[in-house]
């Protein structure tokens, strides 16, 4: 758990010293995809960070962490993406951006040139939409092999863009980042919810209203997997403290 700032920060120290790190930005779509899939899980577990994306998740860790449901530890995809683009201009660190339609890279390498002109891009490759597969992986390895880069940027959607980029850090030795929809949102081919309505915790129903054909199975459902995520979650959480309560009691009485 950490704010949005010192994530950027710690992504830019790892280039070029923790070679090969897979970076997950998590919200309730990613929980309800791995409490379904076993494999995603492992790797949700496995090495690299996850940030908390999602601000009902964020918000939930902070609480039973300390009791305080603090929004400022979400770490927001698309303003992660900002932030160290910014951060990183004039410093030799290289960037490849991966996923998306060719027409949203085109205007996503627009706009970088236009608001981030000191920026190294080592390149862009759009594999388009297929099946996660071995051809879909060799394709995206051999997209990204001849361009070097520190960190690249892997906008697939989730879960596929977690694995191809667990699969890109090890092959190719660089700071992989599941990005999710920031390109199209930088590229401005998909509208952003107002700076208002993503404080609120309520751009998922923005994103909804925006594409309802695309997005309605993936909140309902993932709402609803989320929920019953959090509700077991809580339930273990009771039973171990009730567990405690009771071995501290037993504890006294023999004393």
């Amino acid at each position: 758990m950490t704010d949005l700032q010192s994530a950027a920060k710690s992504i830019l120290e790892k280039c070029g010293t923790t070679p090969g790190y897979p970076i997950r930005l998590i919200n309730a779509y990613s929980i309800s995809c791995a409490v379904r899939d076993p494999e995603y899980m492992a790797a949700m577990a496995g090495y690299g960070q996850n940030y908390a994306d999602g601000l009902p998740l964020a918000c939930y860790l902070s609480w039973t962490a300390d009791g305080r449901p603090r929004a400022n530890l979400r770490v927001r995809g698309p303003s992660l993406f900002e932030a160290v683009l910014e951060a990183s201009q004039g410093t030799g660190i290289s960037h490849f951006f991966l996923g998306g339609s060719p027409r949203t890279l085109n205007k996503l390498e627009q706009k970088i040139k236009q608001q981030y002109p000191n920026i190294l891009a080592a390149g862009y490759y759009s594999p388009g939409i297929s099946e996660l597969d071995d051809g879909f992986i060799e394709e995206c390895l051999e997209a990204v092999r001849p361009h070097p880069a520190d960190i690249v940027w892997v906008g697939l959607g989730t879960p596929k863009q977690d694995f191809i980029s667990a699969i890109l850090s090890e092959r190719v030795g660089a700071t992989c980042i599941g990005i999710g929809a920031a390109f199209d949102f930088v590229a401005e081919t998909t509208p952003q919810a107002p700076k208002v309505i993503q404080a609120s915790g309520f751009e998922w129903a923005y994103r909804l209203a925006t594409e309802p054909r695309r997005l309605w199975r993936r909140y309902t459902f993932g709402s609803f997997y989320f929920l019953s995520f959090v509700a077991r979650d809580l339930a273990a959480r009771f039973r171990v403290a009730e567990t405690n309560v009771n071995s501290a009691h037993g504890n006294k009485t023999k004393t």
